[in-house]
């Protein structure tokens, strides 16, 4: 009876060949994202909104809550090297919106801190600070039709 049994041998092996696969390409394609990005600062704002809605399947990023964050922090490179080349160009300032966004993070703050900066779920205080550089990244970087039409 012991020379029928036959264990399966290879499928430990196969699990691990494809978890490495599986983080080669999600590499691959993070990396191909960054460099886009870096060259096209715009088009991290199109990538950070277009990927919110998912950030619960991307995977999960050491001391980061998402992927997402990683392209939100190269969108701000690629912005500050592309203000870096483009030395002419103005800052537009901030407009009324942005002036009470910055309005709105600091009473947020300031009317409750211990459930602002350590709430149950996250920190709220700099999760409205990094909705106030997206708008204010949004209002800098998209500025063509073309770059509205991305």
């Amino acid at each position: 009876m012991h020379a029928l049994y036959n264990p399966p041998r290879v499928s430990v092996f196969r699990a691990s060949m494809s978890g490495f696969l599986i983080s080669a390409i999600q590499i691959v394609i993070i990396a191909a994202l960054i460099v886009l990005i870096l060259t096209r600062p715009y088009l991290g704002i199109v990538i950070t909104v277009a990927s919110l809605p998912a950030t619960d399947i991307l995977p999960p990023i050491p001391l980061l809550t998402s992927v997402v964050s990683i392209f939100g922090y190269v969108t701000v490179g690629g912005y500050l090297m592309q203000r870096a080349r483009e030395r002419d160009k103005r800052f537009r300032g901030l407009d009324q919106a942005l002036v009470w966004g910055v309005l709105f993070c600091f009473w947020i703050f300031v009317s409750n801190p211990q459930a602002a900066w350590f709430g149950t779920a996250r920190n709220w205080t700099l999760t409205f600070v990094q909705l106030w550089m997206l708008a204010l990244l949004a209002g800098e970087l998209i500025d063509t039709p073309q770059k509205h039409k991305s």
